[in-house]
C-alpha cells in the first residue's frame, strides 16, 4: 500500500513539474531541409510554386500546427506571402512535410525567373509562423529554413512553353480570350 501511494504521488510531482515548465518541456519543431520546389500552375492572373519543407517534432508527443503563415523567396527575391488552410497534425519525435504554396503576381516574374534560368541553383527562404497546439500550451514560434534547391529541366520546360512562348509569339504573357477562341 505504501509503495502504490509513492508510486502515485511520484506520478503527481512529475506531471506538476511538466505542467508548471512547459517551456522546458515542449520545444518548437526542427528545421531539416527544402526537399523540393515545384511549379504547379501559371494562369493569367498568376504563378503557384509549391515550396516542400521537411521539419521534425523533437518532443515525445503530437500536436498540431495551426495558424501557418510564411512568405517564400527565391535568391532573396520575395514571390509572395501565404497561409496553409486549416491545421496540420505531427506525430511525435518524427518528421514532416509542410506544403507551402505560393502565388507569384506576375510583375514579379521577371527577377525570379532570371534566377532559374541562368544559374543550376537558386538559394529557396521561407520565413513564417505557425502555433503549436499541445495537451498542455499553445506555443508560437518563427520558422526561417533557407536551402540551395537545384532547378529542375522539368520547370525550366514548363516556364518556356507556357510562359514564354506566348509572349515571343504575341508580345503578351498570355494571349486575348478572344484570340483563343477563334
Amino acid at each position: 500500500m505504501k509503495r502504490m501511494g509513492l508510486l502515485l504521488m511520484s506520478g503527481l510531482v512529475f506531471w506538476g513539474v511538466i505542467a508548471c515548465s512547459p517551456g522546458r518541456v515542449i520545444q518548437k519543431p526542427e528545421f531539416v531541409k527544402i526537399s523540393n520546389v515545384e511549379l504547379l500552375d501559371i494562369n493569367q492572373d498568376d504563378l503557384t510554386i509549391r515550396v516542400r519543407t521537411l521539419f521534425h517534432n523533437p518532443n515525445p508527443f503530437g500536436c498540431s500546427l495551426e495558424n501557418i503563415t510564411f512568405s517564400t523567396y527565391i535568391d532573396g527575391q520575395p514571390l509572395g506571402a501565404s497561409r496553409v488552410q486549416g491545421a496540420v497534425d505531427i506525430r511525435g519525435n518524427e518528421n514532416f512535410e509542410l506544403l507551402l504554396d505560393s502565388r507569384l503576381l506576375l510583375e514579379s516574374i521577371p527577377g525570379v525567373m532570371f534566377s532559374i534560368f541562368r544559374k543550376p541553383e537558386v538559394e529557396v527562404e521561407v520565413r513564417g509562423r505557425s502555433t503549436m497546439v499541445t495537451a498542455l500550451k499553445n506555443m508560437t514560434f518563427s520558422f526561417n529554413p533557407k536551402s540551395r534547391v537545384k532547378v529542375k529541366s522539368r520547370m525550366k520546360d514548363i516556364i518556356r512553353t507556357k510562359l514564354l512562348a506566348p509572349l515571343s509569339e504575341t508580345g503578351r504573357i498570355f494571349p486575348p480570350a478572344q484570340a483563343a477562341c477563334e
